[in-house]
């Protein structure tokens, strides 16, 4: 299912939806199962939703891909002969 989902939503969508089975399950064992968790409990539940939230939340079209033009590189300007091995 994990290599499926990488496939079609890609690897950032991918691990944010993965790393809310915990949330998932947290909140299935209070609903289902009556489990009465403690305060620690319960703030780890609102961290670990948080933090999905702000991972997943925004956009991040603006940060540069390292290595590429975008970033200023000017080593990935230019391209090798394999046959020489020398920089055009």
């Amino acid at each position: 299912m994990f290599i499926v989902a990488l496939r079609h939503l890609g690897a950032a969508l991918t691990t944010t939806v993965f790393s809310t089975a915990p949330i998932a399950g947290f909140a299935l064992s209070v609903l289902l199962l009556g489990e009465n968790p403690a305060i620690a409990g319960w703030a780890a539940f609102v961290l670990a939703g948080a933090g999905v939230a702000i991972v997943s939340g925004g956009r991040h079209d603006d940060v540069p891909v390292p290595g590429t033009p975008e970033d200023g590189d000017a080593r990935a300007r230019h391209t090798m002969d394999p046959e020489t091995g020398s920089l055009s």
